[in-house]
């Protein structure tokens, strides 16, 4: 009887031993490609090249939001001028990624260099993954690198340098999956909406029945609006949109107290839904430039 429970307490131990070797692998295994701080800011190292043309495939896949169709990758450092330059646009799309019912998420990967956590302060990162990194190991030249990766791991685009804001508006709706990458008719071409200043829409006869659209939440259209405007969030476009706007009147989306990528992805959305005069009101555009990434990246 003694011996039997002998073997039993050692079958026990030994199994015991096995999970333990099999948890050890595991987690090691894990931390070897993306090692992550209670921050939740993490760690790449492992050796890959990153995609520079769209049609490739994505290879850091803890980068891809699992719950959403698309995200958007941005490889930035913050020893680049033109990455704090174009911080605004970067803030803009973490914003409309946390809007309801949005189908992209944003990720960050960040050049390993001094000050990367004061850039991600100003960057406003909460809730979106972000892995720090060296981008010249991982086959980046230049930033900022904009990806656009569909869930399935699909690269939809590569954008490097400075965005011009037309290019800013197209790379909104691919995220956000109102333009295709590859268009097959007039109205998923890559073409912003005809801009307006305030000068052209004070010309525009009244006879012409201008619809004026604001596309912000409700509090904030209640806070302040432009006389006239209609408020349909950007969230309910696609239920409210055909209901309460004429389709072959002009339609204006004010773009005064919102983020410029509110219009684009609202654009866009409208021409899928069969409006085809739609313009956007206070809109600038830059021009193109970008950094090159560090030949020596700090190490941490």
């Amino acid at each position: 009887m003694g011996g039997r429970r002998q073997v039993l307490v050692r079958r026990f131990l030994n199994g015991l031993l096995v999970a333990a070797i099999v948890w050890f692998i595991f987690t090691i295994g894990r931390r070897a490609c993306d090692i992550v701080n209670e921050a939740g800011v993490g760690e790449i190292v492992q050796s890959v090249r990153l995609p520079a043309t769209a049609g490739s495939i994505w290879p850091l896949r803890q980068l891809l939001a699992r719950d959403r169709e698309r995200t958007v990758v941005l490889g930035l450092s913050a020893e680049c001028a033109v990455c704090s330059e174009q911080l605004p646009f970067y803030r803009q799309l973490l914003a409309v990624s946390r809007v309801a019912g949005t189908p992209f998420e944003v990720s960050i990967l960040l050049d390993k260099s001094p000050g990367d956590d004061k850039f991600l302060e100003s960057l406003g990162h909460v809730h979106s993954p972000v892995r720090r990194a060296s981008l010249r190991d991982l086959g980046v030249r230049h930033t900022p690198t904009v990806w656009v990766v569909a869930k399935d791991g699909r690269v939809v685009s590569v954008d490097v340098g400075r965005l011009s804001k037309v290019r800013q508006g197209t790379i909104a709706g691919l995220a956000d999956g109102a333009l295709r990458a590859d268009p097959k008719s007039a109205a998923d071409r890559e073409a912003p909406p005809f801009e307006l200043s305030e000068e052209m829409l004070r010309n525009i006869p009244e006879a012409a029945k201008l619809q004026v659209l604001d596309v912000r939440p409700r509090d904030a259209f209640a806070l302040e609006h432009r006389r006239g405007a209609t408020n349909i969030p950007l969230d309910e476009l696609g239920t409210r949109a055909s209901e309460e706007l004429e389709t072959n009147a002009p339609i204006v989306i004010d773009c005064t107290f919102t983020d410029m990528n509110y219009c684009d992805i609202a654009a866009f959305r409208l021409g899928r839904l069969g409006f085809s005069r739609v313009h956007a009101l206070n809109r600038g555009r830059v021009p193109a430039a970008s950094c090159e990434t560090s030949q020596a990246p700090v190490r941490r």
